[in-house]
């Protein structure tokens, strides 16, 4: 079984929608899988889908057999450990995709959509899976690659970490800048 994680907003606008309809694809295809959102299950001004995929999901035994909300998580790293391949299939420019380096960091490799910068960090079937649309095919595709490949998740998890060496940042320098970043928040 591959573990598949979503860690941030649960908004339509993050693609979430086209993960759970996704993840409903490869099911009734057979295919054994777990899906994990991790983040707040909350919309921000017209942005309130939330409660709708969470009611679609928890309505349905078959989904709900799969398909978790974690809900807010604290300790980040501990939940990208616990699962395979991360997923970030934002509909979105995304400027950066910090979830895409925290990723990295715990050695999982990405599915992304083309968005924004989040294509700088991902490396194509090396450290992970670009997906050539925003749609929810082209996301069942990645996820199908990584279901009928699992031999080489941990491969390119170690090649996620490798990664962040061309990107300037080691696991310890990543974790120093947030320690700063927090400290000064604080202050």
């Amino acid at each position: 079984m591959i573990r598949f994680l979503y860690l941030g907003q649960i908004r339509q606008s993050k693609g979430v929608d086209h993960l759970v309809l996704a993840a409903e694809q490869l099911i009734k295809e057979g295919h054994d899988l777990a899906v994990s959102l991790a983040g707040p299950v909350s919309g921000w001004g017209s942005d309130t889908f939330a409660p709708d995929i969470l009611a679609k999901v928890q309505s349905n035994t078959v989904l709900t057999s799969h398909i978790a909300f974690l809900g807010h998580v604290e300790d980040v790293d501990t939940v990208f450990r616990s699962h395979d391949v991360h997923i970030a299939p934002s509909i979105g420019d995304e400027s950066y995709g910090l979830v895409v380096v925290e990723a990295k960091k715990n050695s999982r490799p990405s599915i992304i959509y083309p968005s924004g910068g989040m294509l700088e960090l991902v490396d194509h079937l090396s450290d992970g899976w670009v997906c050539k649309t925003r749609t929810a095919a082209s996301l069942v595709e990645g996820m199908r690659f990584f279901l009928e490949n699992p031999s080489l998740v941990k491969g390119m998890g170690v090649q996620a970490l490798d990664s962040l060496s061309r990107l300037a940042i080691t696991p310890e320098h990543f974790d120093m800048r947030w320690a700063s970043i927090l400290k000064t928040a604080l202050h």
